[in-house]
């Protein structure tokens, strides 16, 4: 199936954010006027297969196909709108990320391009002194006199070190074995000196998601983008991340297990927030938190979900590198 011809930033890559959210031809927009689930199951169907025509894409078509089948068993006698919104957005911020991983690489090369020219710069000026050596007898000539009278002078202090006298006072003997005493010990202290014991930074993430003794258990997702109106820029954060704290450990899996489905809850929630609220803030967050809790806990049994939590990073360097795992104690003071 041929892939239409999608609008392009000025960095050369596929607007993701028109082609998803622009007024006129967005796809958002589009399957916003459809009048019954049949013509809303066929838009998301025909979205999914020309987004995604790739060589190995057929398990992402059957994974979003399986979401789109669950939305209409879960709604009879309705049209779930806006959770198929919250797949197109899900599938909009997978595009994004793509996006820009594909630009930092290309970043990376074009400057890793540049260090290479440099030195092939420097070898091919040693390659042009050692050609013009050879190429002129004179300057070979030259080089071998000077390093004679330089190796003539090497040889001729050894000659005159071997031949000196070397006395050694009892005095003298006595202070050197002292220093030699002293260094020995103090280097054997520096070997004994017990190693710095590692800080939480010197682990990896996972390292921590075992930890005992946390005052609450929760999972804890990648970062999550918040939604923005179209054409307009973003003010303040730009993103969450997002923290789903449950009763046991052992509730982890059935919890990630949901994730495809959280995320595409959470991006309705925060979707519909922005248009309540007009934009974020620490009740605007909570009020999501909430409705996906009681969304999550319809969905398991035994309702494992005490609460879900959403907080504005203050480090990049605060996320999660999986999808879905359980929450570091570095990270737990989001919590309190």
């Amino acid at each position: 199936m041929k892939k239409p011809a999608f609008p392009k930033t000025p960095e050369g890559v596929t607007d993701w954010d028109k082609v998803f959210e622009d007024p006129d031809q967005g796809l958002i927009p589009a399957i916003r006027k459809t009048n019954s689930n049949q013509q809303l199951r066929s838009c998301l169907t025909v979205i999914v297969r020309q987004l995604f025509t790739r060589k190995g894409d057929e398990l992402r078509v059957a994974q979003l196909t399986r979401q789109i089948d669950d939305l209409f068993q879960q709604s009879p006698g309705q049209m779930p709108t806006d959770a198929a919104i919250g797949i197109l957005r899900l599938i909009k911020i997978e595009r994004q990320e793509k996006a820009r991983a594909y630009l930092a690489k290309k970043k990376n090369n074009k400057q890793k391009g540049r260090t290479d020219r440099r030195g092939k710069t420097a070898a091919g000026g040693s390659a042009n002194v050692v050609y013009l050596f050879f190429k002129n007898p004179r300057y070979l000539v030259g080089l071998c006199l000077v390093l004679l009278v330089l190796l003539g002078g090497v040889i001729t202090g050894l000659v005159l070190e071997t031949l000196s006298p070397t006395v050694h006072m009892a005095g003298e003997t006595d202070d050197a074995s002292a220093a030699a005493s002293k260094d020995a010990l103090s280097g054997t202290a520096a070997t004994s000196k017990p190693a710095r014991e590692k800080r939480p930074e010197d682990f990896a993430l996972e390292d921590f998601t075992s930890e005992p003794g946390v005052a609450q258990t929760a999972a804890i997702l990648r970062l999550v983008p918040l939604p923005r109106a179209f054409g307009e820029r973003q003010r303040g954060a730009t993103h969450v991340l997002p923290f789903i704290v449950i009763k046991d450990r052992g509730d982890l899996k059935s919890v990630c297990l949901q994730l495809p489905y959280i995320r595409a809850q959470l991006n309705v929630e925060l979707s519909a927030a922005l248009k309540r609220y007009g934009g974020f803030d620490a009740a605007a967050l909570a009020r999501v938190g909430a409705a996906l809790k009681r969304q999550i806990n319809d969905r398991l049994e035994d309702a494992p979900v005490r609460r879900v939590h959403l907080a504005f990073p203050k480090s990049h360097r605060d996320s999660s590198t999986r999808k879905c795992t359980l929450a570091p104690s570095t990270l737990m003071r989001y919590l309190s």
